[in-house]
């Protein structure tokens, strides 16, 4: 169906009820529904019809969709008026409510501001369709972008245009005309780092005494870095051997210092348990705290010497990058720690609906986006497990009977 036409109604003629017929200035005939929208604005509608009963029928299926509530002529607000006026207050008003990460906002705000305002923004929401973005996102690739940066652009596009859909401005989202083909493929999983038991050993005793018992904390409970930094000693329950993961510490930022939020998902607000290692650091930490008057039930458990929580960059630079190149690890993030974590639950034969609720992911992403090989000495152990149960072996009997019973190769005569 093509968008709404501005002709006069001097040159149309009436077909049926609703649907008029308008001759162009080469003689073809162009057919149009005439009908009062949903927001009560009177509507001229051009069809793609060209003929008389395809007109008829393509009429009914507009007036259907307007007598079902949903509007047929989209509102005429551009993409950076609506985003402006409705997307953007609403993600901040959930960021307040902790319902949503201030990085993850900020992240949408520079992904509209790098790829989407110039060339989207000031377009209206009709007109923008399947070969609109499809034209943008080929615009991307030829920038060189990866596949996950399109994606996430792409993100932002759909999460305003079903706003869009939800608040009755458009009937449907130009997403839908998108061919599977050409949606950003991103890489699953990344191509992070993972540790082994005795790396991640060596890494902990190479952190600055400093550093070491958030780094120890990192890299044995496969928390998020705001949870970590999120704990206080209430969390903490020596009894149970468990941690309480009740909320996250956002990043601190000019306009707003950090502060407790919700966790990032439902999955997140979980229970984990206390790795011995973890707890005898926890123990210790908890004597020195409480010498300098700390160690409260609402006290941080990681913080400075003031009582202030730990900042998230000095956590990921001084703490566990400077203990990866001590140990002679290289560089390494607080997010390898927790890629390690989930993929040595999976090496180890650690039930995976278990480890997804120890990482407070879904068993899908743990799967696709966190548990990683560890290369040949993985298929070696999964070989010799096998091995074990019989799977591909050979009866050492059976191959001596047959041995014994193949008959000698003939020779060749001289």
């Amino acid at each position: 169906m093509r968008n709404e036409s501005s002709h006069g109604s001097r040159s149309r003629e009436r077909v049926v009820e609703n649907v008029y017929r308008r001759r162009t200035k080469d003689g073809s005939a162009v057919y149009e529904v005439q009908f009062r929208d949903v927001d009560g604005r009177q509507r001229l509608q051009r069809l793609d019809a060209r003929s008389e009963r395809a007109a008829v029928r393509e009429a009914r299926s507009v007036l259907a969709q307007r007598d079902g509530g949903d509007r047929v002529v989209a509102a005429d607000l551009t993409l950076c008026e609506l985003a402006e006026r409705d997307y953007w207050p609403m993600l901040e008003g959930l960021a307040d409510a902790g319902r949503r990460s201030r990085r993850g906002v900020e992240l949408y705000k520079n992904c509209w501001r790098l790829y989407i305002a110039d060339a989207l923004g000031d377009l209206r929401l009709g007109q923008i369709d399947a070969a609109t973005l499809s034209t943008w996102m080929q615009s991307l690739r030829a920038r060189g972008l990866s596949e996950s940066t399109i994606y996430g652009a792409l993100l932002v596009v759909r999460a305003i245009y079903r706003l869009a859909l939800r608040r009755g401005l458009v009937a449907r989202t130009p997403l839908d005309g998108l061919d599977p083909a050409e949606l950003p493929r991103p890489k699953r999983g990344g191509a992070g780092r993972v540790l082994t038991e005795q790396e991640l050993a060596a890494l902990v005793r190479h952190a600055s005494d400093y550093y070491r018992p958030v780094v120890t904390a990192l890299a044995f409970t496969g928390l998020r870095t705001s949870e970590v930094l999120g704990l206080r000693w209430q969390d903490v329950d020596f009894v149970e051997g468990e941690l309480h993961v009740r909320f996250q510490l956002s990043r601190d930022t000019k306009e707003r210092p950090a502060e407790l939020v919700a966790p990032k998902t439902r999955a997140s607000e979980r229970v984990v348990p206390l790795w011995p290692a973890v707890e005898r650091m926890l123990v210790d930490l908890l004597a020195a705290e409480q010498r300098q008057g700390r160690g409260r039930d609402t006290d941080f458990v990681f913080c400075t010497r003031r009582g202030t929580p730990l900042a998230h960059r000095n956590v990921a630079r001084r703490g566990v990058g400077a203990a990866g190149e001590g140990a002679g690890l290289g560089w390494l993030t607080p997010h390898d720690l927790r890629r390690s974590f989930c993929s040595l639950a999976a090496r180890r034969g650690v039930d995976p609906v278990a480890a997804a609720e120890l990482t407070g992911h879904s068993l899908a992403v743990w799967a696709t986006s966190y548990a990683r090989s560890y290369g040949r000495d993985q298929r070696r152990e999964a070989r010799e497990r096998l091995l074990d149960h019989g799977f591909g072996a050979v009866d050492p009997d059976e191959c001596a009977d047959t041995l014994l019973t193949r008959e000698p190769s003939e020779t060749l005569d001289e």
